[in-house]
Parts: C-alpha cells; structure tokens; sequence
C-alpha cells in the first residue's frame, strides 16, 4: 500500500491511541516516538548495538500508530530496541532523520517514507552506511530501485485491494447509476494505485458513470466539504469511493447534514473508527490493511538482516486486505488483544 498523508484521527485521539499502543507494548527496552529529535540516543547506546531505527512518515495517521506498535512489539520480543524519528509528512525532515539514526550505529532501519523521492534517497543513504534497510507502505521509484536496496518491501497491494473493494461496492448498486470518487493526495503510490484498481473493477460494469471526482488529500474535514459539494451537484449519486477511512468517515458527516439519500460509501485502511460505522450503518464497507503486522514482519526480517541471512526473504510482501461490510462487521468488533483480526494491534481492540 503506500499513501501518503493517510486520513487521520485528531491529534487529540492519535496522540492518546499512540500512549495506549506503548503502554500495551510494555517494553523494556529503550523505544520513543520522538518528533524528529532522536531524543534516545543514551538507550541506543545501552543496548550494545541491538537498536533497530524506525524512520516513519508520521505518527499522527492510525495507520503509522499501529505500524510503530508491531515495531515495537516484534523488537521487545527479540530483545531489541527501537529509536523512532517521525518526519510530520516532511521528506526532507525524514532523510535526515535517517541520517541522524545512521550516525546513532542503529543496526537496521525500517523505513517507511513520506513519498518516493525520500524513499530513494533515505534507502540510499543506508546503504552507503551498509545498515539493512526494509521498507514498509511506500518505497523509492521502480526505475531506482537498482540502486536504491531494499531487504524486502512490505505493504498492501493496493490495485487489488480497491479492485475487490470497487467491485463490491458496483455490485451493490446492481452494477448501474453514478457514483463518485474522493481521492487522496494526487500522485502518491496510494492514491495511484486505489483509483487504478477502482477503475479495473469499474471496467466491468459499463452502466456504472463516474460524475464527480476530486481530491481531499486524506483528511476527514476535506473530504466532508468535499462530499457536500459533490452531493449537491450530483442527485441521485448511488454510491461513493473515498480511497480513505477518514474520507469515508467525512463523506458520512456531509451525507448525515444534508440528508442525502444514503448512497454506498466504501474506502480503505480498516480503522477502528471506520469499523464502528460501518456497524452503525454510517458507513458500507472497507477494505481493511494490517499495519501492526507490517511492522512485526518488518522487524523480523530486519534482524535476518542484521544476522546475514536474509536467503529466503522475498522482495516484495504484500499482505491480504479484509473486505468488512455490514454482514460481517460483527466479528471485528470486541477483537481480544493478541488475535489475528487485530489489524491495528492493541488500538484496534
């Protein structure tokens, strides 16, 4: 998957559900969520060379939350550390924090970057230090990936992942009517790859008219002002794409305030939030990513990385997607901790 600027919380709510995720975690080791500082270089020390460094795009998106609480979890487990830096959706804040992890001597860097162009040159600038790197969600351009290595990449297929979604979504309209689509920011792997495979799916279904589309850059409020435009100037829209939860959770406010017609509203990403309105009936359906696995897998790998054996590790990982829809929303609800249906780790239950 990939993104960039995923749809968030309020930081109110992402900063409570990061607390949370670190207190379930329970580590002994040396771990922070720092801003950008690096602010636990004393632990990186300490821990005699056995610190992995997490350079994350954000930690404000619930995506990234979970992604740093499977980090944290899988390193703890190890007997590793963690020195996280957090870029604020800033690429050249992140290249350098990558840098500032390089010269902490971390002995591997899960990366997940703001965009491609910091992907290439954080991923470069680790190898150049020759510390193993693995990517998560977004990673540098096909065309540089010669030069720019990776362990593995992990993420979600993105194509597929809107291709089920979208064809869920024209079958409930009975594959006919006009729907629109909300996209996220515009150019980005995640948006590219949710409005390609949308479009995949919509081939089939030549009835089906796409009369609106417009982006609201992964945000709930964009996407609300968004939605209310877009349903004023469209009647009869029978169903929505909001290739966010976020987007999603914002088109079902614009629909709630001017009592438009309840269309399909579908997105991705499987946030907890999302799940709650989908079984509140806000909200249709999602196609649900699993980022606390992510950054477990991540860590796993990056330490046979660290180990040298990084035989039998594939390039490319893409984990499955969940279609939760209102027949089936019930068993993700009351998750137990620790079960595989916790896609968002201790914050999704």
């Amino acid at each position: 998957m990939q993104r960039k600027i995923r749809g968030r919380a309020s930081l109110g709510v992402a900063v409570a559900a990061l607390g949370l995720g670190a207190a379930a975690c329970g580590s002994s080791a040396a771990s922070a969520a720092s801003g950008g500082s690096g602010n636990t270089a004393t632990g990186a020390s300490q821990a005699g060379g056995k610190t992995i460094g997490l350079a994350i795009a954000d930690q404000t998106s619930l995506f990234y939350i979970a992604e740093a609480d499977g980090v944290k979890a899988a390193a703890r487990k190890a007997g590793y550390s963690v020195l996280i830096e957090s870029a604020n959706d800033s690429g050249t804040t992140q290249v350098n924090q990558v840098n500032d992890l390089i010269n902490h001597h971390v002995a591997a860097i899960v990366y997940t970057p703001t965009d491609a162009s910091s992907a290439t040159a954080g991923v470069l600038a680790a190898n150049r230090a020759k510390i193993p790197v693995v990517g998560v969600d977004e990673r540098p351009p096909a065309n540089e990936r010669s030069v720019a290595k990776e362990v593995s990449y992990i993420a979600t297929n993105s194509v597929a992942a809107a291709d089920q979604l979208c064809t869920w979504m024209a079958q409930q309209i009975n594959g006919q009517g006009n729907i629109a689509i909300i996209e996220g920011v515009l150019g980005v792997t995640a948006q590219v790859q949710r409005s390609e495979g949308c479009a995949e799916a919509l081939k089939n279904y030549p009835n089906i008219h796409v009369v609106a589309q417009q982006a609201a850059n992964w945000m709930e409020d964009q996407a609300y002002t968004v939605a209310s435009n877009i349903l004023t100037g469209h009647p009869g829209l029978k169903a929505i794409f909001a290739e966010s939860d976020a987007m999603a959770l914002g088109t079902a406010r614009a629909v709630q305030a001017t009592h438009y017609p309840q269309p399909v509203i579908v997105s991705i990403d499987g946030f907890p939030s999302e799940i709650t309105a989908i079984a509140a009936h806000q909200v249709s359906a999602t196609e649900a990513q699993q980022p606390f696995k992510m950054g477990e897998l991540a860590v796993q790998n990056a330490i046979s990385a660290i180990k040298g054996q990084t035989k039998g590790i594939p390039a490319v990982q893409y984990q499955k997607t969940y279609l939760i829809n209102q027949s089936n929303v019930s068993q993700w609800t009351n998750v137990p901790a620790g079960s595989s249906l916790a896609l968002y780790g201790p914050m999704g239950v």
